[in-house]
């Protein structure tokens, strides 16, 4: 007479059952965690960037209020070249931010975390005329050369979104924007590291300064406007950041 399954053995599973069950989740688990962990980073670096860039512009409209005079309007006045007397004055309209390292000569003040290209090369610095602020969420920002009245706007600034942490890389956690001469604060569009200019560059040409092997000081813009430089149906945290 054939014994009646009972409960358990009709919903019981062997050890190799097992065993294989668990091989396929860490398989699984082994090629999706990385892809979730490098998006949450982006969107971690995302909100971290429009926090930076609103806490900017709230300063630089508070300092225009208070001083009657908009920061490139102070730097025109107060800068000889280096640009420490604007920054100094800047930062005690950013909350927290009062810490300047070094005097002068820009990232390179910060040693082994002065930010390198996309591809990880080492590039020239567009904010090499100040001190570094550093502020108490760690971020640091650092000016460019003093504005002048040629160009209505200025200095560059350059700030790092994520302080300490890595990559340090230009157009990743660190971005360049510049003062206006109305009291705001805006991403970076010239096209080179040196000057400033007040020309409009189309964004079929501004692509070009924004790639992992060229030029990439002007990613602020398409990183606020978040769009891919080469496509703009895409998005610039989710697919153009590696």
């Amino acid at each position: 007479m054939l014994r009646q399954k009972s409960r358990n053995d009709r919903f019981g599973f062997t050890l190799a059952e097992v065993l294989i069950t668990l091989g396929i989740i860490g398989v699984v688990a082994a090629l999706t965690l990385p892809s979730l962990v490098a998006n949450y980073r982006k969107q971690v670096l995302h909100s971290q960037f429009k926090k930076m860039y609103s806490d900017l512009n709230n300063a630089s409209r508070q300092f225009m209020f208070d001083n009657d005079m908009s920061v490139y309007d102070y730097s025109v006045a107060n800068d000889q070249g280096r640009s420490n007397n604007s920054l100094r004055k800047f930062v005690t309209y950013l909350k927290g931010t009062d810490n300047i390292i070094g005097v002068s000569s820009g990232t390179g003040n910060l040693g082994d975390l002065e930010p390198r290209h996309l591809n990880g090369n080492t590039t020239g610095r567009p904010c090499d005329e100040s001190g570094v602020a550093k502020d108490v969420n760690g971020r640091f920002i650092t000016f460019d050369n003093g504005a002048t009245s040629a160009v209505q706007m200025g200095p560059k600034l350059c700030v790092d979104i994520n302080g300490a942490a890595r990559p340090n890389k230009w157009g990743y956690d660190w971005f360049v924007f510049v003062f206006t001469n109305d009291g705001y604060v805006k991403p970076y569009i010239g096209n080179n590291v040196w000057g400033i200019t007040d020309e409009n560059i189309p964004d079929d040409e501004l692509k070009n300064y924004c790639s992992y092997t060229g030029s990439i000081y002007v990613c602020a813009y398409f990183a606020l406007s978040d769009k891919h430089p080469q496509d703009s149906s895409k998005s610039y945290w989710k697919d153009f950041l590696k």
